[in-house]
């Protein structure tokens, strides 16, 4: 049985080499009760069972053909499965999802970070279930075998893509109609933009309309009590690990400039605010089992 280190690691390789991974065995890229901060596009299709989990610290529960498309720089965090859980998935660099969203007209720039679950019906799933089994098929030739593998894999997903538009187009007119629902996602995606420039909420409440303390006031209610000052260091922190944990050889200095901070006393300073142990501890302390 391959380890989840193994395993993250052929998902790396794979998507930098063709742009995606598919993949449909058990639970195995599931890294429990880790606030994870991923660089890709993350599709997960629910066969069987069930899984919860937290997105840009929402709670959020994915049953039998419900589909979530994790977007690059949101913070996701799972911490329960059911014994039975299976799922098809994907992972896709945002290169190959920027080229998709390039073919396809206007409509077609959904933001799934804002609205990340739909449910589908059974047709549905076994439609999208059919094009991951091609996307699978297709990567499994080399470039010499199968020169024009690239475009192949990209017209599938595309085909993928149109039509989980039109299966969401119900549920995304009753998400615009949420107001509380869209600040909430305006809020998290200005941050995932722009947090290595501003950690001030002023900097995020001017540009949704609001005076500072009124929003603070606001988002705590639709948050169900997360300031928006927690939430940015809470981003900004897990980042920061994300970090740490996939570039072990990085220095502090080295992270510290990369999230925008002024100097290294200045991000040692914030991270343990946060967090409340320095950088140097938190990588000292995690421990990866690669037999979990």
């Amino acid at each position: 049985m391959k380890t989840k280190v193994q395993i993250l690691e052929k998902v790396r390789r794979s998507v930098e080499e063709i742009g995606l991974f598919v993949g449909n065995e058990q639970n195995c890229f599931t890294v429990m009760n880790k606030d994870l901060v991923l660089p890709y596009v993350i599709i997960t299709l629910c066969t069987g069972g069930s899984l919860r989990g937290l997105y840009d610290m929402k709670e959020m529960q994915q049953g039998k053909n419900d589909l979530c498309i994790i977007m690059p720089g949101h913070i996701v965090r799972q911490f329960g499965y059911s014994d039975d859980y299976t799922c098809a998935w994907l992972t896709i660099s945002p290169k190959i999802l920027d080229d998709i969203l390039a073919m396809l007209p206007a409509k077609g720039d959904s933001r799934f970070d804002q609205a990340p679950m739909c449910h589908l019906t059974d047709e549905q799933a076994e439609r999208l279930l059919t094009i991951i089994g091609q996307l699978e098929y297709i990567s499994g030739f080399t470039e010499d075998e199968l020169p024009h593998r690239y475009l192949m894999l990209k017209s599938q997903l595309t085909v993928g893509y149109e039509l989980l538009i039109h299966y969401r187009e119900k549920q995304d007119r009753e998400w615009m109609n949420n107001y509380h629902a869209t600040l909430y996602s305006r809020f998290c995606d200005m941050v995932v933009e722009h947090h290595t420039h501003s950690r001030n909420v002023n900097f995020y409440a001017e540009r949704l309309g609001y005076e500072a303390r009124y929003f603070s006031k606001l988002f705590r209610v639709i948050s169900n009590g997360v300031s928006p000052m927690e939430w940015i260091g809470q981003y900004v922190t897990t980042r920061a690990k994300r970090i740490m944990v996939a570039h072990p050889k990085q220095t502090v200095k080295e992270i510290a400039f990369e999230l925008g901070f002024p100097s290294t006393a200045n991000f040692c300073r914030y991270f343990k605010r946060v967090t409340g142990i320095t950088p140097k501890e938190y990588r000292e302390g995690e421990v990866w089992n690669e037999e979990e």
